[in-house]
């Protein structure tokens, strides 16, 4: 399951595991935004984080007119692979 972010990946959990549902055996669950109390759950929502400091001073930057960048730049997210994601089996 593929959540907004990760105070509703932490708020599907519980049903989920209610409902019998395994994580990450039976369900994945993945979260944005790596929010920092996540880490310490258990299972632990695997998150997309974003580095929201990298463009704030890349803007400011180029406010300063130190720096440019081209239209469109874009930071990629970065997969935090937890406990609530199962491994990737391989096909036989």
């Amino acid at each position: 399951m593929l959540c907004g972010n990760d105070l509703l990946a932490i708020g599907m959990m519980r049903p989920m595991r209610e409902a019998g549902l395994a994580m990450p055996r039976g369900v994945s669950v993945i979260g944005f935004d790596d929010m920092p109390t996540s880490a310490y759950l258990s299972p632990a929502p695997t998150t997309a984080s974003l580095n929201f400091a990298g463009p704030g001073r890349t803007c400011f930057a180029m406010l300063r007119a130190e720096a440019s960048v081209a239209a469109g730049a874009q930071l990629p997210p970065q997969l935090i692979v937890r406990e609530s994601v199962a491994k990737r089996r391989r096909r036989r």
